[in-house]
């Protein structure tokens, strides 16, 4: 592959993800043994330095906090893994590398949709699309579409989304 400085640039995302991925692990580790702690009535280390048996529901809370770090950090992701792959896939087309498998055209609501997802701005709720940004609109139907075409899928979340107040799409 010809070293440019697009392709550094994809390199160092890559490897910022990987930092974050192998962080995201680390803070679910964490949330992990401290549920244990509780669960077994061990003591665990406060942010203080002091060593406390923390109740289930205490562990719990502070488990909840280490996935909501998790979540906020990934979803820096999210965004940058779509713009190391939009530019690497700009500068293999710029140098004569073409596919050799081409994806289904899009319609523009099928392409805005697509990276909302991937962004991860959209999440599907009784049957209708909600969204983390106001000024984006999103039918069910253009998901379906996607979905048919073998470009998304759904999978359930673990556990209701609220650090982030979502508007109902239009």
């Amino acid at each position: 592959m010809y070293d440019s400085p697009e392709i550094r640039a994809v390199y160092a995302r890559v490897r910022q993800l990987a930092h974050l991925a192998d962080d995201a692990v680390d803070q679910f580790i964490a949330a992990e043994d401290i549920l244990l702690a509780a669960q077994m009535g061990l003591s665990v280390e406060t942010g203080d330095g002091f060593m406390t048996v923390p109740t289930e529901q205490q562990a719990s809370r502070e488990a909840l906090r280490y996935f909501d770090l998790v979540g906020e950090r990934l979803s820096l992701g999210a965004v940058d893994a779509v713009a190391a792959a939009e530019l690497y896939v700009t500068h293999r087309r710029f140098r004569g590398h073409v596919p050799d498998h081409r994806p289904p055209a899009l319609s523009p609501a099928q392409s805005t949709t697509l990276r909302a997802i991937a962004h991860g701005e959209v999440t599907i709720s009784s049957g209708r699309p909600w969204l983390s940004r106001d000024d984006l609109r999103v039918s069910i139907s253009t998901v379906r579409a996607l979905e048919g075409g073998g470009l998304v899928t759904r999978t359930p979340c673990p556990r209701p989304v609220t650090s982030t107040v979502r508007s109902k799409a239009r």
